[in-house]
């Protein structure tokens, strides 16, 4: 799962390296290209003749991002976190059935209710975290 979350995460940093790249090269094309726009009326050069990206908006565009992936990541915790809650009884039941070759009513019980409400569970944590 954590090995999981660091290729996606490393997948996202790539994709926010990419996107300044391709960003920066259509804008200094744009600026080959434009080179009689006039500058602002105060004196200062605008985004499109600048050359530069404002990186305070880069930044928070790639916070945004890492933020995503973040929330990714406690989603993919709660579905672990159900699996190991339904399967628990499961396997706790059938190693005291393998053990002893009986089993006690609470095992069934907790087993019985448990084992089949995985879905259900699955859901809550679909409907809890949907991302985006």
């Amino acid at each position: 799962m954590y090995l999981l979350f660091c290729a996606v995460r490393n997948d996202e940093k790539k994709i926010v390296d990419l996107q300044l790249e391709h960003r920066n090269q259509r804008t200094s094309e744009t600026i080959s290209n434009s080179s009689n726009i006039p500058n602002d009326s105060l004196g200062f050069e605008n985004e499109r003749t600048s050359g530069k990206v404002d990186k305070s908006v880069l930044a928070f565009r790639q916070r945004d991002r890492l933020e995503r992936s973040n929330r990714l990541f406690q989603q993919a915790k709660f579905y672990l976190a159900v699996f190991y809650a339904t399967w628990v009884f499961v396997t706790i039941n059938r190693l005291i059935q393998l053990i002893s070759g009986g089993s006690s009513f609470a095992m069934m019980l907790l087993h019985s209710f448990f084992g089949p409400s995985q879905g259900f569970f699955n859901f809550l944590v679909y409907r809890h975290g949907s991302i985006a």
